[in-house]
């Protein structure tokens, strides 16, 4: 059996197909979902085995379930997760998976999405300009003003588009589950490179609870959560949540003059939940979170580009001076519901939110004190979600063989900027106004004048809709077969895309671009079919195969570009995929690995340039490939010697290029603006060749309570900021070093946790911004010690 092991690992490690993480929205946002289990996934598992952990139960059978013993370490859990939209245990779902308890989480240091990647090979998360990037295996996008992700983001099964403010504290939740691979059938919109799912806490009928966190730690960063839940009736709830933060900043500079100001967010929730009848559970909810600060908007140009050396000194380090006011100010509010109800046929649940997002924000595009340019964008968002699934249960026809789910889901959003204000000083005028010049002067607009100010909107609705179906057929106890599809249709539309002369007073100014009404239609099919096996006891080989469509857009801010507003096509991906999850060594250890093939046409690759037309331009690779391994493995090392060390490691190993792509925008190796050039070849952006982590965790008994020591190496290969790679936009390899020891007083349930994150000091950036005046360097935190404090009662 042994042999019979290696030899599927190895096949699952190697085999290629021949054909080939709102703003504290995760904070606050418990977006309905059906009640989870009492017995929550923050309990820690019995030591005995990786396989003998119990499973959640339902909040009414909770209180019947007799009490675990206290584990021996909070880095062995068994996680249901929902990834196929129903409960089943991590290690028997045919996908690849990373998935974390909130127990998990804070006992491996992570407690926002930037702190993801360290644990998750593979996942690249930074911040630019205020905007959450994520690339996932080598699929992403820099989802920059009104750019979409391509790894989408839920929150108990609703979509949030935004890519503002997606980086902050994860909050009071159960789990977080990174799917990786495209999810087109399923999750559907945009969810080409995969999905981040955030699952909340949901009120509970059966116990009162009060939940207390509270951090402190260096830069005088101070962070606070509360969560109180209240059961009401036998068959109503409601839970109520605050969570409040504040910053100095880490970063040792000026705006203007001033010193950084502070980083403030905060935000309360209400959620309620009833059951008005046995088998209908009904879920409401409400958020609003608010955010101040400069958060990345504050990036300092380390490498000026040649034209503006003379006139621009390189700042390297956590210093450095901005002229224009940088700054940061979010408003979020989110209203969402769920209804579920169970029949003896099959499960009805229908989920719907309205979302609303507001910033401002001003932006130093040359990263220096010299007065030369800046930005300052009004961005707003009005979205609308729907979705109506039928899921089969127990009790459906052939539920013995057969598991189905089918699905209508429903989008309408506007989103845009309006404004976004482009002031012009000194050197660059000239240069501005030339490129005016054949416009202006038609119109008899007058060239600009020194701190002259252009004005710009960009707004697009989009509307789309989609059906999916998907079904798992098991043909004995060892051979299954999924199958779905999901058909979607999206349209977007230009509502305005213009550009102005700024005028004294407060009128709109004198336009000189207008374009509105046209449109764009996507329409897709993404299929999915996934042969599984489990060949002996504990071990699961699957196969798969299936695409992703990301729909068209419009590149409708524009400052410099007088012609109507180009389509950017539809991005699709096609995977291939073979993946192993087995257990090792009498249980001990816990293996999951996947080698995977991509093929992606017309990539939607970001470029920032004046010279280009407009602040953020998006544009076609027309192929590219990512080719990977990666695995994940949690040990128990030594079981009957040590009770309660922990290893844990994985990795990732990508070869991600572009195989076609003969005429892009960008920079040179001088980092002059070039029209087109030839990028075939080169590896796709923030995606390191080589990401890995590992990990060692000591449980030990000790008067009081358990008490843990913990540490953990996270390394990162270096990657490139954009196609040309080069060194003006290649971020360099780097390593970041955690550690924590942490207290259990279990008579008052108190924990108490002293860490340090970034141990060694490394210096890396969040991103680094490459345009016309060089590379602006958003750095990540140095090193940061604090306390912790975790009170349940």
């Amino acid at each position: 059996m042994k042999a019979k092991q290696w030899a599927m690992l190895f096949l699952g490690a190697y085999w290629v197909p021949a054909s080939a993480w709102a703003q504290q929205a995760a904070a606050l946002a418990e977006p309905p979902s059906a009640p989870p289990a009492e017995a929550s996934a923050s309990e820690p598992a019995t030591a005995a085995s990786l396989d003998t952990v119990p499973v959640a139960v339902k909040p009414e059978a909770a209180a019947a379930t007799p009490q675990r013993e206290r584990a021996s370490s909070r880095m062995i859990e068994e996680i249901v997760v929902t990834a196929q939209k129903r409960e089943e245990n991590l290690q028997d779902v045919p996908i690849s998976i990373s998935a974390f308890s909130a127990d998990m989480l804070d006992a491996k240091g992570v407690s926002d999405p930037k702190d993801l990647p360290l644990v998750t090979p593979g996942l690249t998360i930074g911040s630019q300009a205020g905007f959450t990037v994520t690339y996932l295996r080598g699929v992403g996008s820099d989802a920059f003003l009104l750019g979409d992700p391509s790894v989408a983001l839920y929150i108990d099964g609703i979509y949030f588009p935004f890519a503002h403010g997606q980086a902050q504290n994860f909050g009071a939740i159960e789990r977080v589950e990174v799917l990786k691979g495209p999810q087109g059938t399923l999750f559907g919109r945009n969810a080409v490179g995969g999905a981040i799912s955030v699952y909340t806490k949901a009120p509970s009928f059966t116990d009162p609870e009060v939940s207390l966190q509270t951090t402190y730690q260096r830069f005088n960063d101070v962070q606070t959560r509360a969560h109180v839940n209240v059961p009401i009736a036998d068959n109503l709830a409601v839970s109520v949540s605050g969570i409040y933060s504040n910053a100095d900043s880490f970063r040792d500079g000026t705006i203007n003059g001033n010193p950084m100001p502070q980083e403030i967010a905060r935000g309360a929730r209400v959620k309620l939940r009833w059951d008005p009848i046995e088998n209908l559970d009904l879920t409401l909810a409400g958020f609003h979170i608010e955010q101040t600060g400069v958060s990345t908007m504050f990036a300092t140009n380390s490498d000026p580009a040649p034209d503006f050396r003379a006139v621009i000194t390189p700042q390297n380090g956590y210093g450095g001076a901005n002229d224009a006011g940088d700054y940061f100010n979010l408003s979020n509010t989110v209203i969402y519901g769920q209804g579920t109800l169970n029949t003896d046929w099959f499960d009805v649940k229908l989920i719907a939110s309205d979302q609303r997002l507001h910033t401002e924000s001003a932006y130093d595009f040359d990263g220096s004190p010299t007065p030369l340019v800046y930005f300052e964008a009004f961005q707003f968002a009005d979205v609308r979600t729907a979705e109506a699934q039928i899921v089969s249960n127990a009790d459906s026809w052939a539920s013995d063989k057969l598991k189905w789910i089918a699905g209508y889901y429903f989008f309408k959003g506007r989103q845009g900027l309006d404004p976004v204000h482009f002031g012009v000083a000194g050197s660059v005028l000239n240069g501005v106004n030339e490129l005016l010049a054949p416009v202006f002067g038609g119109l008899g607009i007058p060239p600009l004048l020194n701190d002259g100010e252009l004005n710009a909107v960009g707004i697009l609705d989009t509307d789309s809709n989609s059906i999916y179906a998907q079904g798992t057929y098991n043909f004995t106890d060892w051979a299954a077969l999924t199958i779905g599809g999901r058909l979607q249709q999206e349209k977007r539309t230009i509502v305005d895309s213009s550009g102005a002369v700024n005028t004294p007073g407060d009128g709109p100014g004198i336009k000189y671009t207008d374009f509105s009404g046209n449109s764009d239609t996507t329409r897709s099919f993404s299929p999915k079919i996934s042969p599984e096996f489990r060949l002996w006891d504990g071990g699961l080989l699957y196969l798969s195969y299936q695409t992703a469509t990301k729909s068209s857009t419009f590149n409708v801010v524009n400052f410099l570009r007088f012609t109507q507003p180009e389509v950017v096509k539809a991005e699709k991906l096609t995977a291939y995929e073979v993946g192993l999850k087995t257990d090792l060594f009498e249980g001990s250890t816990r293996l999951s690995t996947a080698a995977f093939w991509y093929e992606i046409r017309n990539d939607q690759v970001q470029f920032i340039s004046l010279l280009a037309g407009g602040a953020v331009t998006f544009q076609n690779a027309p192929a590219s490939r990512v080719r990977g391994v990666d695995f994940d493995v949690t040990s128990q090392l030594f079981p009957s010697v040590f009770n309660g060390l922990v290893f844990t490691a994985g990795g990732a190993v990508l070869d991600p290029r572009y195989t076609d792509f003969p005429c892009g925008q960008g920079f040179n190796n001088l980092g002059v603006y070039n029209s087109c050039n030839d990028y075939t070849g080169k590896q796709i952006v923030r995606s390191p060749k080589f990401s890995g982590t590992v990990g060692l965790s000591q449980t030990f008994d000790v008067p009081g309570g358990p008490l843990e020591l913990a540490t953990d190496y996270y390394y990162n290969s270096g990657f490139y900021y954009l196609p040309q790679n080069t060194d003006f936009n290649h971020e360099n390899a780097y390593g970041v070093v955690g550690a924590r020891i942490s207290y259990l007083y279990e008579r008052w349930n108190l924990r108490t946790t002293v860490f340090a994150k970034n141990l060694l000091n490394e210096k890396y950036n969040y991103s680094r911004f490459t345009n016309d005046f060089g590379a602006l360097d958003a750095l990540a935190p140095p090193a940061v010690y604090g306390i912790r404090l975790n009170w349940d009662f």
